[in-house]
């Protein structure tokens, strides 16, 4: 129970998990606008007392959420913190690779994926195809979207698929 954390909105805590938000005193889920409200008090409280005992998993998902609400800054702060705390996970690389992406910040967060690439991860392998992508790379590209396919789980693959196709009939 390290890595959960007590939070206290409007005189009812909650706690973290690491992976979602339950009322403590009933162990019921809040409605989606408290769990929003309580994942902006944590990142705040992330924010100003560091990332101690927060788990890799915790951050990933506030880096996402905060990517997700245009916050580019804090995710880039959580995603960072979560490649610090596991420089071997994948998902955690995905994610500040992701984060760099839509910063503009293309080469380092293809340098973010290098040590990944080999693997089987389908979220860093679709991240570094669009990336490539985004670098005009796309035979790279369509090598790591076909790999990612034959992992399942490939929304985003099938899409940067039409996408690099869409590209080489404009450069045709």
């Amino acid at each position: 129970m390290e890595n959960f954390r007590q939070v206290k909105l409007e005189d009812i805590e909650y706690t973290w998990t690491g992976m979602g938000w339950y009322r403590s005193s009933d162990y019921t889920a809040p409605s989606p606008p408290v769990t929003d409200r309580l994942n902006n008090v944590l990142a705040a409280q992330l924010a100003a007392g560091g990332f101690w005992g927060v788990d890799v998993c915790t951050l990933i998902t506030l880096a996402r959420k905060a990517a997700d609400a245009g916050e580019n800054r804090r995710a880039e702060g959580f995603a960072r913190q979560a490649v610090r705390l596991s420089p071997t996970d994948a998902g955690a690389a995905a994610t500040l690779a992701c984060v760099l992406r839509s910063s503009g910040q293309l080469e380092e967060a293809l340098a973010i994926t290098d040590p990944f690439c080999g693997g089987c991860h389908p979220d860093l392998l679709t991240a570094r195809a669009a990336i490539l992508c985004d670098l005009g790379r796309y035979d790279e590209a369509e090598a790591l979207v076909a790999r990612a396919k034959l992992m399942g789980n490939c929304g985003e693959a099938v899409r940067l698929d039409h996408v690099i196709k869409a590209s080489r009939d404009q450069l045709a």
